[in-house]
């Protein structure tokens, strides 16, 4: 270390020895704070890049397609209401091809669950006496009407944990429904006028 260097530094010691506590002091909280801006900043940076590599749910959630072997979509009620809730679907959507319209017979049936005129479990709804009645006790249903009821619980599990535009087909206030052998006709009213279903944002292809 060179004379001149030694000299700088006995200065700047000497210098801070003679600065007032409280200056020194604020200069040490003043070097906290800027720190403390640092990590928060760079902390917000992570959370902002976390939240754009979220994969696109929406993306991926639009024009299914119906095929045998599909992965079933996870919930979390039992295997009794997913069963119940198949053979309903089964049962009212005869003949139905449509993801679209077998999945509006779950989602009445939840509507359903979710209004304060009906039990609030899937078996009770659907085992009430002149509701449903494609509904039969140990009735039988098919792999695609088992994989439509579970898609449609996840969905109601997602919209009741808060999640926005999880893929309904019927508005949750419709709660009634009638059939002429071809098509579902759905409504907020018994007997009231029917909603539109060809004009829903369905997730599926058909």
């Amino acid at each position: 270390m060179t004379q001149t260097m030694r000299t700088m530094r006995t200065k700047i010691g000497i210098g801070i020895r003679r600065l007032p506590i409280w200056a020194i002091h604020t200069g040490t909280l003043i070097y906290i704070f800027i720190v403390c801006q640092l990590c928060s900043y760079f902390g917000q940076a992570r959370v902002v890049m976390a939240n754009n590599n979220t994969p696109n749910l929406t993306a991926k959630d639009s024009n299914i397609v119906w095929q045998e072997g599909m992965k079933v979509p996870e919930n979390h009620v039992t295997e009794e209401e997913r069963i119940a809730l198949a053979i309903t679907i089964e049962g009212e959507g005869k003949g139905q091809e449509s993801l679209t319209e077998l999945s509006q017979i779950g989602w009445i049936a939840l509507n359903r669950v979710h209004s304060d005129e009906y039990p609030n479990d899937v078996v009770s709804v659907v085992t009430q006496k002149k509701q449903f009645g494609g509904y039969r006790k140990n009735g039988t249903y098919s792999e695609k009407s088992y994989w439509v009821a579970n898609d449609v619980l996840a969905r109601y599990e997602r919209e009741i944990a808060g999640e926005t535009n999880i893929g309904r087909t019927i508005p949750i206030e419709y709660l009634y429904f009638k059939g002429d052998g071809e098509h579902n006709y759905f409504s907020i009213e018994e007997n009231g006028p029917p909603y539109v279903w060809s004009s829903v944002q369905t997730p599926y292809a058909s």
